[in-house]
């Protein structure tokens, strides 16, 4: 085969792989959840959330209060709970 055809297949290649990425569908940004219905679990996975700590989280973050969270966890919090 000629040296030209070569570079007619890899131009067809490049662009249909340019259309297919395109067409191909992103992923999403991850859902936002209501402060409301926050479960326990939720709260104890946020940093510098323990034991004796997590029941005034969880009810921080049911009152939808992020600025009494402790501070390694409200910008986690704020990007995760939102109001509906």
């Amino acid at each position: 085969m000629s040296e030209r055809w070569w570079s007619v297949a890899g131009i067809a290649l490049v662009l249909v792989l340019g259309l297919l990425g395109r067409w191909i569908d992103r992923p999403a940004a991850p859902a936002k959840r209501d402060p409301a219905k926050a479960e326990r679990w939720m709260a104890d996975a946020l940093p510098a959330v323990g034991a004796k700590r997590i029941d005034v989280v969880l009810e921080s973050l049911h009152a939808g209060r992020f600025e009494e969270l402790p501070k390694q966890a409200r910008a986690i919090a704020r990007t995760v709970f939102s109001a509906p």
